[in-house]
């Protein structure tokens, strides 16, 4: 050996270039995701809505060995057709799902303010998305 020392190979311009479009996806998802939560629900929209009735809602699904279960709160109204709620902002109205299906449901043919995402995609049929209720 003569005492020449090899240079590391350089990586080439397309695979660096992919490298960092992979990084900035990565950290756009990471990121943007939480941030667009914590946006939605710090601007929730408040609408009046007459309550028809309330119970609580739960579904089973599985594949393969693997299940998962899902509680919601269906809220059904006249003016905002039906609200699937399963997600609840703080502070809650109520402790349980139970609790908060029996205090709408007194709240039959009276309006009550519904909290709504400030944007959500189009649902299938007449239902929603929402976030709770206001008393």
């Amino acid at each position: 050996m003569s005492g020449s020392t090899r240079k590391p190979a350089k990586m080439p311009r397309r695979k660096l270039v992919l490298c960092l479009f992979i990084l900035a996806l990565s950290a756009l998802v990471f990121v943007g995701i939480p941030l667009g939560e914590k946006y939605r629900q710090a601007n929730a929209v408040d609408q009046q809505c007459t309550i028809i009735s309330a119970e609580v809602s739960s579904s089973r699904s599985g594949t393969g060995g693997l299940s998962t279960s899902s509680t919601k709160l269906k809220i059904r109204t006249q003016e905002c057709g039906t609200v699937y709620v399963s997600k609840v902002l703080s502070p809650s109205p109520a402790g349980s799902w139970e609790e908060m299906a029996a205090e709408l449901d007194g709240y039959r043919g009276q309006q009550v303010v519904l909290v709504f995402p400030p944007f959500q995609l189009p649902a299938e049929g007449d239902y929603a998305l929402g976030y709770g209720y206001r008393l």
